[in-house]
């Protein structure tokens, strides 16, 4: 199976919170940083997806704590964690897992949540689904709750496939009004080549319906997340530094296109990989990355544009 990159929680995605996608970041100089040794360690961390606020993070992780068996590596499946702060001037407490509630003996990573901080979406590579990684929910009942997550659900064959649907993002359309659940479609296990698709949620229901490819964002390389709130892109495309690199596009005025993605450039991209990235509302973005220096494999980081 491939392994692919790609989301108390208050209030994650809300429609006051949303930064129009007119509104991305415009800088290309960024002071980036590697987030310290409560958040990573001499394993990987990866599919990092920071609050709005930037108090509360969630990422996986592949430690020995975790669940499921070694593999030869000495490597953990991996388990989901958050960890959260009191201020954005402070550092981020130790990481805890989700447990047994959340996590599995397989791989679940990539969490995305709902407006209202009630619903968590999460991508799995357990049995008994329609193949490969699906998409499932969990609903807590307090959105204060770190872990009052109950028992997930698979989130069914209509969004889920034979193939693998990871790194979901949940947004409410600033035009529409309608909450929308973009995912990640990969057909073809143990190659990249996934693209962006999104499907439109029932807000009562909840259901989620059949996931539609966002043809303008998508390319011939791989496509492996989208983070409309900023308009964040995850792509192999061509015209970037090697490997996974981060983009940015922008909602074009009066249409219901994006932009051709731009490149984030050298302050944030590498000759390695640059993965799942998530985005504050004061502009701060959370990425995990390979590059040299790090603590592990794959760690964490923080940067701000220039100027912040």
């Amino acid at each position: 199976m491939m392994n692919i990159q790609c989301l108390s929680m208050g209030i994650l995605i809300s429609a006051s919170c949303q930064v129009s996608a007119q509104q991305v970041h415009q800088s290309t100089d960024w002071s980036t940083a590697r987030l310290g040794p409560t958040i990573n360690t001499e394993y990987a961390e990866r599919y990092s997806m920071i609050s709005p606020d930037g108090l509360i993070l969630y990422f996986a992780s592949d430690r020995p704590d975790g669940l499921g068996e070694f593999d030869d590596e000495g490597r953990k499946p991996w388990d989901i964690y958050v960890a959260w702060r009191e201020s954005i001037e402070e550092p981020f407490g130790a990481a805890v897992t989700l447990g047994p509630t959340i996590n599995s003996p397989y791989r679940d990573h990539s969490t995305a949540f709902s407006e209202d901080g009630h619903w968590m979406y999460f991508a799995s590579d357990r049995p008994s689904g329609c193949g490969g990684y699906d998409l499932f929910v969990s609903y807590r009942e307090d959105v204060k709750d770190h872990f009052g997550w109950e028992l997930p659900e698979h989130l069914g064959c209509t969004v889920n496939t034979p193939g693998d649907e990871v790194c979901p993002y949940f947004t409410v359309d600033e035009r529409s009004g309608k909450p929308l659940l973009y995912l990640v479609r990969n057909e073809t296990a143990g190659v990249r080549s996934a693209d962006i698709y999104v499907s439109e949620v029932d807000e009562t229901t909840r259901e989620l319906g059949r996931p539609t490819p966002m043809i303008e964002l998508n390319s011939s390389a791989h496509d492996a997340h989208f983070e409309p709130t900023h308009g964040f892109i995850m792509s192999t495309r061509e015209g970037g530094y090697g490997g996974l690199d981060l983009w940015r596009t922008n909602l074009l005025p009066g249409a219901d296109e994006w932009s051709q993605p731009t490149n984030l450039g050298p302050s944030i991209n590498t000759e390695h990989e640059e993965g799942l990235p998530s985005s504050t509302t004061n502009q701060q973005l959370f990425f995990p990355s390979n590059r040299p220096g790090g603590y592990g494999s794959f760690d964490i980081y923080v940067a701000n544009p220039a100027g912040h």
